[in-house]
C-alpha cells in the first residue's frame, strides 16, 4: 500500500460514507477555507457535514430522488462529429430526473462542450431546429 510505504493520498470528495471508509484524517473546507482537520476515528458523517456547511443537516428529512418520476431529460445514444468528421461524442446516453443536479465533468476539449451544444440545440455556432 502507498501508506505502507510512507506515502500521502489525498482523496476528495463529498460522498461522506466514502470518506469515513478511507480516511484516517479528514480535513474540512467551505468557501475555499479550511474549517477543521480531524482524525477520522470519532467523527461522525454528521459532525463532517455540520462542519461543511456550517450548520446541522437533518439526514433524515433529505428526499430520495433516485426514483423521483419520469425523465424529464432524456439522451440516447448521442453521436456528434466535426465537419471534417472526426467523431467526438460516441453513444452519449442519459436521464435527468425532476430534483436531480446533473454535473458534466472532464478535460477540456473531450466533448463537454460539444454535449451541453447538441442537448441545447445549438451546434457549429448557430441554433439547430429539432422535431418533438
Amino acid at each position: 500500500m502507498l501508506r505502507d510505504d510512507g506515502k500521502t493520498v489525498l482523496f476528495i470528495s463529498h460522498k461522506l460514507d466514502e470518506v469515513m471508509r478511507v480516511a484516517e484524517h479528514v480535513t474540512i473546507m467551505r468557501n475555499t477555507s479550511v474549517v477543521d482537520t480531524r482524525a477520522a476515528d470519532g467523527l461522525s458523517r454528521d459532525d463532517i457535514a455540520r462542519l461543511m456547511v456550517g450548520r446541522e443537516i437533518d439526514f433524515g428529512r433529505l428526499a430520495d430522488n433516485r426514483n423521483s418520476g419520469a425523465p424529464l431529460v432524456t439522451v440516447e445514444n448521442l453521436r456528434f462529429s466535426t465537419i471534417e468528421n472526426v467523431p467526438i461524442l460516441r453513444g452519449v446516453s442519459f436521464h435527468v430526473r425532476a430534483g436531480e443536479i446533473f454535473g458534466i465533468a472532464g478535460v477540456e476539449g473531450n466533448g463537454q462542450s460539444e454535449l451541453v451544444r447538441a442537448v441545447t440545440g445549438f451546434l457549429h455556432g448557430r441554433p439547430v431546429l429539432y422535431r418533438c
